[in-house]
């Protein structure tokens, strides 16, 4: 069994089992404010949940870019990183989907998975209990990086509110670096004007 609740617009979410804690929001604007918000409800578990240890931490940012809302027709070698798009020119067509997944370890017990391409299908469910204002209705770009950080299984620490913080901050930070590589300035101008741009 489980509580999730969300607040009254459907933009942030908190759901609660017996073995984990999970915090989204699809209204994300800074890593501060993010960050901020998970520092409130971490604050209010540790004063009304026993929390014996943490088995993992971890941050997924998943950004669907439909093409329907960029100048048409689109290019996306004008918008992602040329390298990660070397498939497109393989087999002479443009293909109809792509999924590539790469696995990096930043540091150790942290591991970065990184998954990219043309997808066909939304990530994030329309009918989920967030509101998503807007959720691609054909083939969209798919940016998907999960960090996450594990410690030795037979040394998991004691829950504190201020170093699971610290984890997160971490992890952050190959995410935003990792992101920053994958665009160019043209979809980064996109991203400001809609209020994605900050990893």
């Amino acid at each position: 069994g489980g509580l999730r609740r969300t607040d009254r617009r459907r933009r942030h979410a908190v759901a609660v089992t017996p073995i984990s804690a999970t915090i989204e929001t699809s209204q994300y604007s800074r890593f501060e404010e993010f960050r901020a918000f998970v520092e409130d409800v971490l604050g209010h578990l540790a004063e009304t949940v026993e929390l014996p240890a943490v088995e993992r931490v971890g941050i997924r940012y998943i950004d669907e870019v439909d093409p329907v809302e960029l100048p048409q027709p689109v290019d996306w070698s004008e918008y992602i990183a040329p390298e990660l798009l070397r498939v497109w020119g393989f087999f002479g067509h443009e293909p109809l989907e792509t999924n590539a997944v790469a696995v990096f370890a930043p540091e150790t017990e942290q591991q970065l998975v990184l998954r990219y391409g043309v997808a066909r299908a939304p990530v994030v469910n329309p009918g989920g209990p967030l509101h998503i204002s807007r959720s691609p209705a054909g083939p969209y770009f798919l940016i998907d990086i999960d960090s996450g950080w594990n410690p030795p299984a037979d040394d998991l620490p004691e829950f504190r509110v201020a170093e699971v913080l610290d984890v997160l901050d971490r992890l952050h930070a190959p995410v935003r670096d990792v992101f920053e590589q994958m665009i160019t300035d043209k979809l980064r101008d996109h991203f400001k004007t809609t209020g994605e741009d900050d990893q």
